[in-house]
């Protein structure tokens, strides 16, 4: 079934960071996403690789260096701020986004103050019964809260506007195992019966898999492979997917490995060739000097390994 128009879309995204009148360096580097009504896409990658910065930029937070955000095919930041909210976006700390001086149900609702206030606090508890806890709990302040009703809290508050997109960022981080899949659940849920747009961020690309109909792959501000989530964990395509994959399993994290020079490989990145390059235990002479694009091998890779890359790879 064909998805439809793209809800959001990130056209050719740059966002880069740096000292006024140094070199800047590009946390997020050309990236091009899109998302659709009722699908769940996951971008996963390390810590630092730019996925944060990403989310900020299509949650229209931050102004991309380059390329656009589209929403509903127009530019996101040219519309108005009604609309621009209704892409919403979960913090990686859920609780930042609760006024630890407010009840929950006002907290739920702040964004709904045109309301009557009566109005106001019967919306808080269909938004906190949508997301699995009980009306009660508006009555409770953040403090009071697990970190997994904290993250609950946060998506109510994020609901609270009848968003058309959703930016989840590292939604699991610091939850338990079983509290991890209950989040996971009620999100994907939300995405089917809501028709929402969702972008989930993080790590664990096995627990992302599970979640997703599309997983992104991210590593320095590039897309270096992409496709339906089932195909991507059976078959990965990218060195770098198969060392998330591994990590997953309990295999050494990629961030423990080190390049031949006995350098950690979140030094400086190369001026050119593939930024793995230094890090691949299958790279060749060609990827130092070579920087590949995305191209289809039955899903998406940016990758000069023959069977992987562009034709002619290898």
């Amino acid at each position: 079934e064909a998805p439809g128009p793209p809800v959001l879309e990130a056209r050719a995204v740059r966002r880069d960071y740096g000292a006024a009148g140094a070199a800047r360096a590009p946390a997020v580097d050309g990236v091009g996403l899109r998302l659709y009504a009722g699908r769940t896409l996951a971008l996963v990658g390390e810590s630092g690789c730019g996925k944060s910065s990403l989310a900020r930029v299509l949650a229209g937070l931050e102004r991309p260096d380059g390329g656009t955000v589209l929403l509903h095919g127009e530019p996101l930041l040219g519309l108005p701020q009604a609309r621009r909210r209704r892409v919403q976006i979960l913090l990686q700390e859920a609780g930042l986004s609760l006024d630890p001086r407010m009840r929950l149900d006002a907290a739920v609702t702040e964004g709904l103050l045109d309301l009557p206030r009566a109005r106001r606090y019967a919306e808080a508890a269909r938004l906190l019964d949508a997301v699995g806890m009980a009306p009660e709990d508006g009555l409770r302040y953040p403090h009071q809260l697990s970190g997994g009703q904290r993250e609950r809290a946060a998506l109510a508050r994020a609901l609270a506007v009848e968003p058309v997109a959703l930016v989840a960022d590292e939604p699991f981080t610091g939850l338990d195992a079983s509290t991890q899949a209950q989040v996971a659940r009620l999100l994907q849920a939300l995405c089917r019966s809501r028709r929402l747009a969702l972008l989930v961020l993080g790590h664990d690309l096995a627990l992302l898999a599970a979640l997703a109909d599309e997983i992104a792959v991210m590593h320095r501000g590039r897309i270096v492979e992409r496709g339906p989530a089932a195909e991507v964990v059976a078959h990965p395509l990218h060195p770098y997917t198969r060392a998330l994959l591994a990590a997953a399993a309990g295999g050494p994290a990629p961030e423990e490995r080190v390049v031949p020079d006995g350098r950690p490989e979140g030094d400086e990145a190369p001026a050119e060739g593939c930024p793995y390059a230094r890090r691949c235990p299958v790279a060749m002479a060609r990827c130092a000097t070579e920087s590949p694009e995305l191209a289809p091998r039955g899903h998406e890779v940016a990758c000069l390994l023959p069977g992987a890359g562009p034709p002619g790879g290898g």
